[in-house]
């Protein structure tokens, strides 16, 4: 999973020499922007690892109501027990929506005083994961009733202790990267809870970085303008600079200097040009040759 940092999305497929490559199709979904917005930067994209529906007895699959379009996997323990609710849930308000299947069902300890668990080890150690997990309570409680519970990973607090609202979810997330050589995330219930505590799904990402760097929006705009000004008859598609080994015919760009690419040098000689210099060029502020 990949943010969009402009209008404009462009797909590259490059024979990297294991075959021509192909697409079968590309879908594009419209994301509220808070929601994953872990701090992996502009250089990396998410991968999903994990995406559990906790306590369902569903196959694994996708829900009209996801607005996402997310393909979700029933996920159960045999010391956890299930709990569901046929009570309409506000999944919406959070931002990640999870969709009513996969909120209305839930998992509880089944022995009330232990944690709810689970772990992964990752094959690389140094992998960057982001966790989303979901909570809603399921069930009317009693004024005497209480259920708090503290999230942890590997020990240390994801969060304060969280008191999840009836009919209401809410999302925990971690906003700094969780590395280590095996993850446990360990949900247990306070000293003044009378209740255990209860997962209702859960989401795992590693952030992998991109193998390019796209270039500054500024300067796509400025050479796109100068194609369409000028009918400009070259292999103009796709982002200027990237891939590195297949950039635009007559430019040139920074590849020694930090985020994002920058066009150095165009060159349209040859190109049976008339008229006069298109304003846009002056957009080119780094513009080295013309």
């Amino acid at each position: 999973m990949s943010m969009a940092e402009s209008d404009v999305i462009d797909v590259c497929l490059v024979n990297k020499g294991m075959g021509i490559p192909f697409i079968s199709a590309l879908e594009l979904r419209p994301i509220y922007s808070p929601v994953y917005n872990a701090e992996f930067g502009e250089s990396a994209s998410l991968l999903l690892f994990k995406r559990w529906d906790i306590g369902s007895i569903n196959a694994t699959g996708r829900y009209q109501d996801d607005v996402y379009d997310r393909i979700w996997s029933p996920y159960d323990s045999p010391s956890w027990d299930s709990v569901n609710t046929s009570s309409e849930i506000n999944g919406s308000a959070n931002g990640y929506r999870a969709p009513f299947e996969v909120i209305r069902t839930a998992a509880r300890p089944r022995n009330n005083s232990d944690a709810l668990e689970f772990s992964w080890t990752p094959e690389d150690p140094n992998s960057k994961f982001y966790v989303y997990l979901y909570f809603a309570e399921v069930y009317q409680l009693q004024k005497t009733q209480l259920r708090k519970f503290t999230i942890s990973w590997n020990g240390s607090p994801l969060s304060e202790p969280l008191v999840p609202r009836y009919l209401y979810a809410t999302v925990v997330s971690n906003s700094k990267p969780l590395v280590a050589n095996e993850h446990r995330i360990s949900i247990q219930k306070t000293k003044d809870s009378t209740l255990p505590p209860i997962l209702n799904a859960v989401e795992i990402y590693v952030a992998r970085d991109l193998d390019t760097i796209p270039t500054l929006q500024q300067d796509v705009d400025a050479v796109v303008d100068i194609k369409g000004r000028y009918g400009v008859q070259r292999n103009w598609m796709g982002d200027p600079c990237e891939p590195r080994n297949y950039f635009w015919e007559g430019i040139r760009c920074n590849y020694s200097a930090s985020l994002p690419r920058r066009i150095i040098s165009l060159n349209l000689s040859s190109g049976s040009l008339s008229g006069i210099i298109a304003p846009s060029i002056a957009n080119l502020s780094q513009l080295q040759s013309l």
